[in-house]
């Protein structure tokens, strides 16, 4: 676990659940974490050219933000 800047504990150990959208079994479960915990990750969403297409759109979007937010660059972390 992690302090954050607020004092609150992030926990940084356990990673989440995962379902498939290509199995209803998953899917349906999927949906059943959504309902109890509030979210839910789903994967197969999406094939390796959307993502990196969406990727790239996001950093247009980030890269075009007006002042004071304009100093967001992908190829500097610190930004």
């Amino acid at each position: 676990m992690i302090l954050d800047k607020n004092g609150l504990y992030i926990d940084d150990t356990s990673s989440s659940s995962r379902f498939s959208v290509l199995n209803q079994a998953t899917l349906d479960g999927g949906i059943a974490h959504l309902n109890a915990y509030g979210y839910a990750v789903f994967s197969d969403v999406m094939g390796l050219n959307k993502v990196e297409e969406s990727k790239e759109l996001l950093w247009q979007f980030l890269e075009s933000m007006p002042a004071p937010y304009n100093r967001i660059r992908r190829n500097q972390p610190y930004t």
